[in-house]
């Protein structure tokens, strides 16, 4: 059957060129038959699956690398089964996860697609499970400042956050917000970090050692690892936060540092040492408040989870908190949640906008030098499944498993804990 105007299927076939820079091009094609001899030595993203037919197809024009879906793998690896089949000829070659982008659309691969599998070529030139790929893509092709500043960025869903510092409109924990969260709402952090400190010593992580603490806000749980013996470097997205956190507990290290981190920043100056994508490297990491699931999207979250991985260390030790569909679901009769103290207020109103979607309406009042302020925030929490975060850690290198706490305290229904040991090589 043709399309409405009588064109024929191949008419509505996308192939355009979306990078160009001192180091190659890369075209978007959505069926790698589609390939000419002039796409010769570009870099290709197409919508096709990764099986053995269209393996054969990109085998047929002489390509710098060549990205498909991975259609879900399927029996016996069916749709990666192009991967080795480009390795034995030297190409390097990967997929995009078959969740992040629709199968045959690869617009949609290069704006949303999270790399799954790669072959020994693809990752010798650093691509890697977890990766945003229209990111990796660009920056390699363009080698310099912003991948995306001459070409005018793909879509705007590509990059922002994963490739800077997020273009959010409505920052989270503004500083009445933030002051409110860290006097009226610690319960979690005492609920949970004897818990924390007990698994990372019963995982052999030394005092001394380095904790990253991920979305550390106003540096509850950093004091409470600090007093146990490690040294705490804490990020977070919320300056507000940061500002606390350097106030309540000295000692330990903190700075403002969006997820997913800049990829432009890989090597890390400051502290000497360094991990994946700007995170500092460390011997542990840890995450509570389901501080992921504040990410933009789910695929956000997954590149998130790859840095994190790849930058713990060696017999390193992560755990980190996230928030499932279940949690929503358990809170779906609570429409609103109002707490009133002597010089504060807070009233919370939450929505489900979209599947995946765990919205908060944020109204809270502080009286300063005797006048009451107010202030609104709308936070966006986008929804997670454990046993995905699992198989990115897995695949990163991590040892990884869910758990229905960090030890033996009690969790709301519906958070789970995702930890794991990093994998030593040649072990």
């Amino acid at each position: 059957m043709k399309p409405a105007g009588g064109q024929s299927p191949e008419a509505d076939v996308v192939k355009q060129e979306v990078v160009r820079g001192s180091d190659g091009r890369v075209i978007i094609v959505d069926s790698i038959t589609q390939l000419a001899a002039d796409d010769a030595g570009a870099i290709v993203v197409c919508g096709s699956h990764g099986g053995t037919s269209a393996g054969t197809f990109a085998l047929a024009v002489p390509l710098a690398a060549v990205f498909f879906n991975d259609g879900g793998v399927g029996k016996d690896d069916a749709g990666i089964a192009a991967l080795d089949m480009l390795q034995a000829r030297g190409v390097p070659a990967g997929t995009v996860a078959h969740t992040s982008a629709r199968i045959g659309d690869a617009q949609d691969a290069w704006d949303h697609g999270v790399v799954s599998h790669v072959n020994a070529a693809a990752r010798a030139l650093g691509f890697a499970p977890g990766d945003l790929l229209s990111v990796v893509l660009a920056k390699r092709v363009m080698r310099r400042g912003d991948p995306f500043a001459a070409q005018g960025a793909a879509t705007d869903a590509a990059t922002p956050a994963a490739s800077g510092p997020s273009t959010r409109q409505d920052p989270y924990y503004l500083p009445d917000l933030a002051w409110v969260h860290h006097v009226g709402y610690g319960h979690h952090v005492e609920r949970v970090h004897s818990a924390i400190v007990d698994l990372l010593r019963g995982a052999g992580v030394a005092a001394g050692a380095r904790v990253l603490d991920v979305g550390c806000g106003s540096g509850l749980l950093a004091r409470e690892l600090v007093a146990a013996g490690f040294e705490v470097h804490g990020i977070d997205a919320s300056p507000a936060m940061i500002d606390l956190a350097r106030e309540y507990a000295p000692t330990a290290t903190f700075e403002v540092l969006p997820l997913p981190a800049r990829a432009a920043a890989e090597v890390r100056r400051d502290p000497p040492i360094s991990g994946d994508a700007g995170l500092p490297v460390a011997d542990a990491i840890v995450s509570t408040g389901h501080v992921l699931n504040y990410l933009d999207s789910r695929e956000e979250i997954a590149v998130a989870l790859a840095q994190l991985a790849r930058a713990l260390l060696p017999s390193g030790v992560i755990a980190i908190e996230l928030m499932t569909e279940a949690y929503c679901r358990a809170r779906d009769a609570v429409p609103v949640h109002a707490k009133v103290e002597d010089d504060w207020a807070i009233v919370t109103r939450f929505s489900r906008p979209a599947p995946f979607r765990y919205d908060r309406d944020i109204t809270t009042f502080r009286r300063v030098d005797g006048q009451w302020r107010r202030s609104d925030e709308h936070h966006r929490n986008v929804t997670f499944e454990a046993d995905e975060a699992v198989r990115i850690l897995r695949e990163n290198g991590i040892d990884a498993e869910v758990r229905s706490s960090f030890g033996k305290e009690s969790l709301p229904a519906g958070l789970a804990v995702v930890a794991g040991t990093r994998r030593v090589e040649g072990a």
